[in-house]
């Protein structure tokens, strides 16, 4: 969630990604992105992030697992709304089933540095509290290709 009137003045973005496959099972990768803008009231907001990925598939190619670590800098809230450094990690259990589609079970840790994620306290109005600094996620999903 971007702050009001953050769409004012030129924004920059970089954005680099290097990937190394091992071996035939085993990959590796690194993005590292920064990024600032001009502030409606004058000044800069800076925010930036890195993310470390491990990837290891059987031979057979219908199974893979991923571990990913992230960190992300937002001091600003320019971006997530809430100033804060975030790091997290990610595992994702991928299957295929079929040769054009993809399963995916992906389970993933976020710790902030603010309180930045709704717990089950609502306030006056009914809407969630965000008074968290973790958050735990568990997600399934598909893709199909073409």
């Amino acid at each position: 969630r971007e702050r009001p009137d953050a769409d004012h003045g030129p924004r920059g973005r970089a954005d680099s990604l290097a990937i190394w496959k091992a071996t035939s099972q085993w990959s590796f990768a690194a993005s590292l992105d920064l990024a600032g803008q001009e502030e409606p009231g004058g000044g800069r907001a800076q925010w930036g992030g890195l993310a470390l990925y491990a990837r290891v598939a059987a031979r057979d190619s219908k199974r893979a697992f991923t571990l990913r670590a992230e960190y992300y800098d937002d001091e600003d809230g320019a971006i997530s709304g809430t100033a804060q450094t975030l790091r997290d990690v990610t595992a994702t259990l991928e299957l295929r089933p079929l040769d054009r589609l993809i399963l995916k079970l992906e389970g993933r840790y976020d710790r902030s540095t603010a309180e930045a994620f709704a717990g089950d306290t609502l306030d006056a109005a009914g809407d969630a509290i965000r008074d968290r600094r973790d958050e735990a996620l568990l997600l399934a999903g598909a893709v199909v290709t073409f």
